[in-house]
Order: structure tokens, then sequence, then C-alpha cells
């Protein structure tokens, strides 16, 4: 075999490693092919505007291979949304496939996290009844997970990045933030084929204010830029713990940032915790003697491209037995159903005497005659007078109110297009609201009228939690009055007139 046709398979049909090219040619003396391969390599070579701790220009490899595996991702991804995006808004299948594909992300989460995890608790994580101490990190990242989805992200930097890892921590008040340890100091001694586990500390701040430069800033494709950046996160370390979560709540992040799509909480991000990591190290380790972070990224898009496939099939799966469910009934019931009741037939004995003498067989229905019912005439009702009972005084609580710019005041005859460029104005005045409170609010804001937490929750298709913070945002924000009536908050509408 030539040497150059070494180097496109080696490249072009499978990007392998050193290690993995000895394996499949079964020998050790390769450095001259291996110069060969990299040779080829570098027509492909594009550099990604980031460094690693020794200021080395990190790139990627845009061979086929490397292509061909990004098309295969973002066309999963293109009929995911598409699947998603078929169901009718609130039903109860598109309730029932996002809680099936929220509750395999959490089950990710908790196997990273080395917690054993069942449907009961991940059921009570989900409706925010959790309370079981145990569970509670996997709680925790379900939150930060709302948070990213709730928030309009037009920027990723510390700021963000701080709201996540306290919330990770389970809203604890922050005594550091980066860490200030070093870890495995002894490994990092190394000189020949030194590989890190996390920068030194002192390196951190540098390194995370350029990743939010290249986050914020580099044009490079979504998918390709949220795999760097879990990369980055893996390499740097910035934090004593939660980094393998911190990055895959980044990953959503920066999709959400790019508007790809709206469900983006639901890209199974989180299946990369669970991957073969002594594969995920070695092709890290690699990445960071090469500077070639192909590696890394093109493992991510296996992982990615077949966990969404899964998902994907998932989604068929459940819509065939909906529909079989629906539609299926076994013949015998069928039948029994639509199968009128006989009607009674009365023969005289005369009759029957008749039909026997001729052989035939007449049915003659003979109207019973009515029996006599007697009237009973109802006895007089006695009135009893029922001491009157006082009413118990409504207890009425109230969230501080922010002054507010703009308030409506519903009309049942606005259309929905009028409706929309309501919800539009009111996001344009009042920046401190978010779309799903937005559209409640100009769809539920009828004066005299009382709406409830689980209303919120129906109408925008998301959790009690977020349903809950979202309209004592609004009761704050002076849209609502919130008031406690026989031990259940409902919110009404304030006159601003």
């Amino acid at each position: 075999m030539a040497k150059n046709e070494i180097a496109v398979r080696f490249t072009e049909e499978q990007y392998f490693t050193r290690r993995e090219v000895a394996e499949a040619l079964r020998t050790n003396l390769i450095d001259h092919i291996w110069s060969e391969i990299l040779d080829y390599r570098k027509q492909f070579k594009t550099n990604i505007e980031l460094t690693d701790l020794y200021n080395g220009m990190l790139y990627v490899t845009s061979c086929s291979s490397f292509v061909e595996n990004y098309n295969n991702l973002n066309a999963e991804l293109q009929r995911y949304s598409r699947q998603l995006s078929s169901f009718e808004k609130g039903s109860i299948t598109e309730y029932s496939i996002i809680r099936g594909i929220l509750k395999e992300e959490l089950k990710s989460v908790a196997k990273c996290l080395q917690i054993s995890i069942n449907d009961i608790a991940l059921d009570k994580i989900l409706d925010n009844e959790c309370d079981n101490e145990i569970y509670r990190p996997v709680e925790n990242y379900y939150r930060a997970l709302e948070y990213v989805r709730d928030t309009d992200i037009d920027r990723i930097d510390d700021e963000l990045l701080a709201t996540l890892y306290q919330i990770l921590e389970g809203d604890n008040e922050l005594i550091e933030f980066y860490r200030t340890s070093e870890i495995d100091v002894a490994q990092q001694k190394i000189i020949i084929n030194r590989t890190l586990n996390g920068v030194p500390a002192n390196y951190i701040e540098r390194m995370m204010d350029q990743l939010f430069g290249f986050i914020n800033h580099s044009g490079l494709n979504y998918l390709i830029k949220s795999m760097v950046v879990k990369y980055m996160i893996d390499y740097i370390k910035p934090f004593s713990k939660y980094n393998e979560l911190i990055g895959t709540l980044l990953m959503n992040a920066i999709v959400k940032m790019d508007n790809y799509l709206d469900n983006i909480y639901l890209i199974p991000f989180e299946k990369v915790l669970v991957a073969d990591q002594k594969l995920l190290n070695e092709y890290a380790n690699e990445c960071q003697r090469s500077k070639d972070i192909t590696y890394y990224v093109l493992f991510m898009n296996r992982c990615m491209s077949e966990a969404i496939k899964y998902q994907n099939d998932e989604i068929v799966r459940y819509q065939v037995k909906a529909t079989k469910e629906t539609f299926y009934r076994p013949d015998e019931e069928y039948f029994n159903e639509i199968e009128e009741p006989k009607k009674e037939t009365i023969v005289s004995s005369y009759e029957k005497e008749v039909q026997s003498q001729s052989g035939e067989v007449h049915e003659t229905y003979v109207k019973p005659e009515p029996k006599h019912v007697e009237e009973v005439k109802p006895e007089p009702v006695k009135e009893t007078i029922k001491p009157v009972q006082e009413e118990k005084p409504v207890v009425k609580t109230r969230v501080e109110v922010e002054k507010v710019a703009y308030v409506v005041k519903k009309d049942p005859t606005i259309d929905e297009r009028t409706l929309k460029k309501m919800e539009n104005a009111l996001l344009e005045s009042d920046p401190l609201i978010n779309k799903k409170q937005a559209h409640f609010y100009v769809r539920h804001c009828a004066l005299g009228h009382f709406y409830t937490i689980q209303q919120f929750k129906k109408a925008e298709g998301c959790v009690y939690e977020t349903a809950r913070t979202s309209m004592d945002n609004l009761a704050k924000r002076g849209y609502y009055r919130r008031e406690n009536i026989k031990n259940k908050f409902v919110y009404t509408p304030i006159d601003k007139e």
C-alpha cells in the first residue's frame, strides 16, 4: 500500500491516533508513516482562535471524515427538531415524550455523579417534590438546566457561570469561585509528553477570559463550538468540582444563544458524561500533546449522533404505540359494542298454536298494557332554619411590587395577531420578564379574574417550579397581585389606571 494511501485511509476514512495506526498496521515502527499522515493532514488544518497553557494554537482538521460526521449529526438534529415541533403544544403526547427525554438526561447526570436513581425519584425531581438529600445534586442540575432554558442569553461570561455554579451548589453562598488548589501536582512535573489534569490555579482566570471571548465572538459553527468549549472546560478544570456538569450546561447555553432550537435543553448533551471515559481521556491527552482537538470533537460528535438517533427512534416508537392504543381494538370488542340489543317478543298461547299448525313462525309484538301506578303525594317539607356561619376572613399575602412600565388589559375580542403585538410590546417595555411570562400575561389579564400556577404550567408547557417562579416574577413586577385563598396561591391582574 502506498504511503499516501495510508495517510488518506487514516485521515479521511478514520481519523486515527498514532497508537490506533500502529494497532491497525500491527507494528510499532511507524515513525515515517506517521510523519506522512501528519503532512497530509496539514492541508486541512484550521485554527480555532484558542491557545493552550503554553500559548500553542489549537486547531481542527477539516477533512472529509470531519465534515461527514458533522453533517450526519446535523441531519439527526434537524429530524429531532421536526419531530419535537410536530406535537400539539400542551398535549399529553408532547408532555410524555419531553418527560421521557428529561429522565434519560438526568439518568446520565446521576451516573456521572455515581448516584443510583430510579423513575420514582426522577418523577419527584421533575415535579419539584424531591425530598431526599441523596438526589439533591441531580435536582440542582435540573434547576440549572431550567435556568438556561428560561433565560434570554445573548452573552456567556463569568456572571452566567457563577449563577450556574451556585445553583449546582444548592444556592449556597459561594465562598470561592475558581479553584485555588492544584490537581495532581506530582503528575504535572513530568517533562516529556506532559499532559495536564487541570491547568495551574493562577492561570485559570486568564484562560477562562480567553474562552469567553471565543464563545462570544468566534464564527465557528455552534455545534463544533460547543464541543470545543467542553474540551476546554475539561482541560482547564476551573472549579474544584462539577466541571463535567458545567461543561454540558455551557453546551446548552451556546446552542440557546445561537437560537437554534426552542427546546435546546432536550438535546442530550448529557450522554457525553457516560460515554467511554477511558477512550475520551486518551483522545483528550492526544489533543494536549498535538494541539489537534479533532480527536475529541469527532468522539463527541459520534456520541451525540448516537444519542439523538436513539431519541428519534424512541419518539417514533412512542407514536406507533399511541396510535395503536387509540385506533386498534380487537374484533370481538368491536362487535360487542355495535351489536344492537334484541327486542323482546311477546306471543299469546293462541298465536303459538296457530303458528305450530301452519308450520310458519311469525313474530308478533304485543305492546304490554301500562300498569296502574298510584299517585303518591309528597309529604310537606319542613323548613329548618340553619344558623348562619360567619365567613372566615380571606388572608391575602402580597409580593413586593416593583415599578413597571407597561400593563395591558385583556379584551376578549382581541385576535391572536394583536395579542402577539401586545406580547412583543410588553417584552420591549420590560426586559425583566421572559417570553413565556409575556405570552401568558397578555392572554390572562382580565380584571377580576384569578389565575393559578397550574394554569401557567399547562399553558406554557413547563414544570411546576418554572411556572411558580414565573408567576411570582409577574407579581413582583406589578402585573398580578398574589393572594392566598384557602391555602392556595392565586394571581389577579392589577388595574394600573
